[in-house]
């Protein structure tokens, strides 16, 4: 959009221009770029023809008059700069959002109001006076504070919309109207109007601003992960958007992910992100159909794979994602912190992604499991004396040098860097635990187009939900979602020898006694020495290896449970018929239902079935 001359012009190659990030809304009627009116738009002032100009949302009014203000002739908006009754116009722009609001000069976000028709408030003649009303504490008559923030007690709408979710992260820069006041954001800085000086940009507590940079050369996965998490939370008024409201992260990321990312899911770290779970019981993502006889109904959208979180909506829990893939160590981080690596997974199975245009099966690129390895322990209770050490007392650096002594080099915390191409890719003072396969140059995006049906080759076996399960005092589970029991059929509901996350949060609904069938997909080694705070929450199951020690075991007190936790991750499955098959016979595909885990020593001896599997 012309701010200047108001129309729709092909702007000049690396003019720079603003994008704006707001609420669509529910109009019956809006303005938008169709291939009925486009002609029209491109004519100078076009925007000022009545029939246009009373039509025109105010928020997209005010985003003009504000890309003049600040010295810039160009806007992109998304209704007016994507052609919206051309199917493949739209296809094409929905691929390059990611590059259209990471080049953009700056993004205007419009956080207030329910939608476009709010305006952006105070930016000038024509805009409606802004809403700010600040409170003011008096304490004397020399002596008066007054609030950072406007007391508004409301609910927003955009930060729970899927689509400016990404618009929002992708942009480089951004000045934020919310609450009736003005932010600015970039990479480095934030500064609020009300504040003297800016501060730093950080997007989690406690973080550094090179943990949350989209743009890093190295496949930063907790990042990702905190990605996912957050956009699952939010809305779309159509379900079927939910990997293209995504997509501009997803082509941002896969840039230093080798393989890419398969409907969500990196494939660099394909078998650690299959261990995905709910937060809260989720839904299979669903679209609204009529019926033949004119009743409407809901079916659930097959091309989004149940293996991947994509296909469901509601919270999920990815901490997992993290725990098995802490590759990254930083300068001075306490070894016995709750950052310690203590989940390796290992991966057990060859998985094909289906090409859909050939129909040629492709190997997954699951490369980080190629040079990550499942803990040494050493022969006695080394650590164990170390960890007791560092809890009597002495300075910091006492027990590191204690530790430096004392410990097998297998176990020493201080990384090292295997390889030349590892070398400047990681902010300073961090390094890589081991060796990463990184790529000189960042990876080129994906353009085929792939079956969300994956095959492979895996170990099956049966086995019975038993009861919850729980610590002594309470629960043992972070989210809503109940982790049950697995028991050996016909065993007591009490013989646990795994474990299954439930899509339920409910107790009455916990279906004891059902059979499961099961597939196993990695295998897990857990060290109850390094992680056993984090071991109770994520893997509950493995404190009853340890139901003869003391209470709050951790692996260094009078510990009579193994140290090392080993398991295979099983998903549980229901098969259906593939009504898309074509012949006579329907093959039959597997749907994800459930994730858990089984003790490695019970599965090698009772589950030796090998089948091939087609999973949707």
């Amino acid at each position: 959009m012309d701010a200047r001359n108001r129309c729709l012009v092909y702007a000049p190659k690396d003019a720079p221009y603003l994008a704006l990030s707001y609420v669509w809304g529910k109009g019956a009627d809006p303005l938008c770029t169709t291939l009925g009116n486009f002609s029209d738009f491109r004519r100078k002032n076009a925007f000022d023809i009545p029939r246009y100009r009373k039509r025109m949302p105010k928020t997209i009014r005010d985003s003009m008059l504000l890309t003049r203000s600040l010295g810039q002739r160009y806007l992109w908006v998304d209704r007016f700069c994507i052609v919206q009754d051309d199917a493949d116009h739209k296809e094409v722009q929905l691929k390059a959002m990611a590059s259209i609001y990471a080049n953009a000069y700056l993004t205007i976000v419009a956080y207030d109001g329910d939608d476009d028709s709010y305006g952006l408030r105070g930016v000038g003649k024509g805009s409606e006076p802004r809403e700010c009303t600040l409170q003011e504490f008096r304490f004397a008559s020399d002596c008066h504070l007054v609030s950072r923030w406007p007391s508004i007690s409301r609910t927003y709408v955009y930060p729970t919309r899927g689509w400016t979710f990404q618009e929002r992260e992708v942009s480089r820069r951004r000045l934020t109207f919310q609450k009736g006041m003005v932010s600015w954001r970039c990479k480095l800085w934030t500064w609020d109007e009300n504040e003297a000086e800016p501060q730093p940009a950080v997007d989690m507590p406690g973080a550094q601003h090179h943990e949350a940079d989209l743009f890093a050369r190295w496949p930063n996965l907790p990042h990702y992960a905190n990605l996912v998490r957050l956009y699952n939370d939010c809305e779309l008024t159509y379900p079927g958007d939910a990997l293209n409201a995504f997509s501009a992260l997803t082509t941002i990321m896969a840039r230093s992910m080798r393989g890419g990312v398969l409907f969500g899911l990196p494939e660099m770290f394909f078998d650690g992100c299959l261990l995905w779970m709910g937060a809260e019981p989720v839904r299979r993502r669903c679209r609204e159909v009529v019926t033949q006889d004119g009743f409407a109904t809901s079916e659930v959208i097959n091309r989004f794979p149940s293996w991947s979180w994509v296909g469901w909506a509601g919270g999920i829990d990815v901490h997992l994602w993290k725990d098995a893939h802490r590759f990254v160590a930083k300068e001075g981080e306490d070894p016995y912190s709750l950052q310690t690596p203590y989940l390796t997974i290992t991966r057990i199975v060859d998985w094909f992604k289906i090409n859909e245009k050939s129909g040629e099966r492709e190997r997954i690129q699951n490369s980080y499991y190629e040079t990550s390895r499942p803990p040494q322990l050493p022969d006695g209770k080394t650590k164990r004396r170390i960890a007791v050490a560092a809890r009597k007392g002495g300075s910091a650096s006492r027990r590191k040098q204690q530790q430096r002594r004392s410990e097998p080099s297998s176990l020493q915390k201080k990384p090292s860097t295997t390889t030349k191409a590892n070398s400047g890719v990681l902010p300073p003072g961090w390094d890589f635990r081991h060796h990463v396969l990184l790529a000189r140059e960042p990876f080129a995006p994906d353009t085929e187009t792939w079956s969300p049906v994956l095959e492979f080759r895996a170990r099956r076996c049966f086995l019975t939900v038993g009861n919850i399960l729980r610590q002594p005092r309470e629960p043992i589970r972070r989210s809503d979602c109940i982790t049950a029991g697995l028991v050996q059929d016909g065993s007591e509901l009490d013989n646990v020898i795994g474990a299954i996350v439930l899509n339920t949060s409910d107790p009455q609904e916990i279906p004891t006694s059902t059979r499961c069938e099961l597939i196993a997909i990695s295998r897990g080694d857990a060290d109850w020495v390094a992680g056993s705070f984090t071991m109770r929450r994520e893997l509950p199951e493995s404190e009853l290896l340890h139901r003869q020690c003391i209470d709050r075991c951790d692996g260094t007190r009078e510990c009579k449970g193994p140290r090392l936790y080993s398991f295979y991750n099983v998903l549980w499955v229901e098969w259906e018929n593939n009504n898309s098959s074509t012949g006579g016979n329907k093959e039959k595909i597997a749907f994800r239902k459930g994730i858990g885990r089984v003790y490695q020593p019970f599965w090698d001896a009772q589950c030796a079935e090998t089948i091939d599997v087609k999973l949707g």
